[in-house]
Parts: C-alpha cells; sequence; structure tokens
C-alpha cells in the first residue's frame, strides 16, 4: 500500500504498484503471523511518515518490511525516497532484511547513492572498514539471538543449544581477530572516520572479543568515551571483564559468575562496593538497585 505521503507522485506510486509474482510467491514463506506484524508496523510507519515526514528510521523500516514480505518494488521505493533526500543508511549494503531489495535491478544504482551519501558527511572516512563494523556486529547479535530461540525451543540442555553456543563462541573469536587486523590496517574506528553507529559496532565486537584483544585496545575504548564518541557501558562491561580474568575484582558490577550450589548467577565481586555507584553513575550508568531491577541475579 502506498503512503499517504506520497499519492501524489504518480512515478512513486507506479513503483509501488509494480510488484511481481516472484514477490508474491516470496512472500508466501514467511509465516502468517509474520505477515500481520509486519503488516501492522508498515501500517503504522505509513501513518507517521504522512504526519511527521521522512526520517531515516521511519522510511529505511518501511523498505526493510516490505523486503521481509517479498514485496521488493515497494521497498525499493523506500530505499530511492531516502537516497533522494540524502538519508544515511550505509546499513542497507549488509542488512539481512533487505536482501530481497539487493537483488532488484535498481539496487547498483541506490547503492551508488548511499554510499555519496555516506561520503559527504564523513568526506575523510572509510565506507568499507565501517561495512565491515556493522556486518561483524549484526553477524554476532544475531547468533546471540538464535541461542535464545534454540533455549526456548530445545532446553538448555540439549545439543543444538549447545552448538549454537559454541558457533557463538565461534563468531566472536573471529570477530575479535577481525577488528584486531582492520584496527592494524586503518587505525582505531574514530567517529569521523567510519560515522557515529560504525564506533558503537566496534565497541560491542570488543565486548565479545577475547580478553587480549580488550587489554590491547581498552586506551582507544577510553579514549572514545572521553570523547563522546560511545557511552561509558561499553568501558565499563569490557573493563569488568578484564578484571575478572585477571582474578582481580570488579569496578562496575556488570559481570556474572554462576553458583553452582544455589544454581543462580550472582554478581561478581565487586572492589570497594561502597563507591560501586558513585563509579556507575560517572560513567553514565545506573545504580546498581536500578539496574538489578527485573534481573534473576542475586546481589550478595
Amino acid at each position: 500500500m502506498a503512503p499517504k505521503s506520497c499519492l501524489k507522485n504518480p512515478l512513486f506510486l507506479l513503483c509501488l504498484l509494480t510488484i511481481s509474482a516472484f514477490e508474491t510467491a516470496a512472500q508466501n514463506t514467511i509465516s502468517n503471523a509474520d505477515s500481520t506484524f509486519y503488516r501492522q508496523k508498515i501500517a503504522e510507519l505509513d501513518s507517521a511518515l504522512a504526519i511527521n515526514g521522512i526520517g531515516n528510521s521511519r522510511v529505511y523500516n518501511l523498505a526493510a518490511y516490505h523486503s521481509l514480505l517479498g514485496e521488493k518494488q515497494a521497498s525499493i521505493s523506500y530505499l530511492q525516497m531516502a537516497v533522494d533526500n540524502g538519508l544515511i543508511i550505509l546499513n542497507a549494503n549488509v542488512d539481512p532484511d533487505l536482501e530481497n531489495a539487493r537483488t532488484a535491478e535498481e539496487w547498483p544504482a541506490i547503492r551508488k547513492k548511499i554510499i555519496g551519501n555516506w561520503y559527504k558527511y564523513y568526506p575523510f572516512g572509510d565506507a568499507h572498514y565501517a561495512l565491515e563494523l556493522i556486518k561483524m556486529r549484526d553477524n554476532y547479535l544475531r547468533k546471540r539471538e538464535q541461542v535464545e530461540k534454540d533455549k526456548e525451543k530445545y532446553g538448555d540442555e540439549s545439543d543444538e543449544y549447545w552448538m549454537t553456543i559454541k558457533e557463538t563462541r565461534r563468531i566472536a573469536t573471529e570477530n575479535g581477530e577481525k577488528l584486531d587486523s582492520l584496527i592494524n590496517l586503518h587505525g582505531w574506528p574514530r567517529q569521523n572516520f567510519v560515522g557515529q553507529a560504525q564506533t558503537r559496532a566496534a565497541a560491542v565486537v570488543m565486548i565479545y572479543s577475547d580478553v587480549d584483544i580488550q587489554k590491547k585496545y581498552i586506551n582507544e575504548i577510553e579514549k572514545a568515551v572521553e570523547y563522546n564518541e560511545i557511552e561509558g557501558r561499553y568501558l565499563a562491561i569490557i573493563r569488568d571483564k578484564i578484571l575478572i580474568s585477571d582474578g582481580e575484582k570488579q569496578l562496575y558490577g556488570t559481570q556474572y559468575l554462576y553458583n553452582d550450589s544455589t544454581e543462580m548467577m550472582e554478581i561478581a565481586p565487586i572492589e570497594n562496593e561502597i563507591d560501586l555507584d558513585k563509579r556507575r553513575i560517572e560513567l553514565g550508568l545506573d545504580s546498581m538497585d536500578v539496574y538489578l531491577e527485573g534481573l534473576n541475579v542475586i546481589r550478595k
């Protein structure tokens, strides 16, 4: 369905209505529940688009939902709208939700505009480096989501669950090694070189990397927080992981340990716990009591 705000544009409407038989068949491969959800979100976003106008997330998500429904041309039309309005949607190049859209014959031209728009904001940047950071982060996070799905479906003692856990750890290790290589080649991914979202993506990859790599780049993480390129929570998690791996007490209370006796997760030992909330607040974190609300974790 065409967004109301675009009905006055006959060329745009024509694009939206040009849905091939292949796309209709592709739609049949998704579940009815997913299809209903995607249609609902499209309706909500169409309304928001008509009221509030074009925005990165609105147009991008409309493109993604149409792509997931197999409606390639509708998805492409929203991507075209995004690039024509100069929006920054670099991750469209690697987002699996847009895999269908990227098979359209219009995609190469749109991709060229996406890269061009990105370089207008980051003229001295490296789009290839930025895309690699996005891919590493998203590959890992998708596998983590699969861990939870397998746990719910098969149970946490199943072979399927533990195979996914093993694969998740493998991806984390490989990501860390690849990030290390990229940093050696291009330097630390500063915001003005790869973009804010990509600098954050590097921090996410670093969180799940092996501790040796975390130790190697902890100073860069500190600088990124100091320069307001990433949030302090990234530093808190990485710093605590390093301390726990070295057999020391953590500083920010971000790490848990499993207690075999109680069969519960417990907060790992904390250095100078009296000043814990002070340290957390300095990095922009909630107090420990607020943080633990709703979590099934024991605080001694």
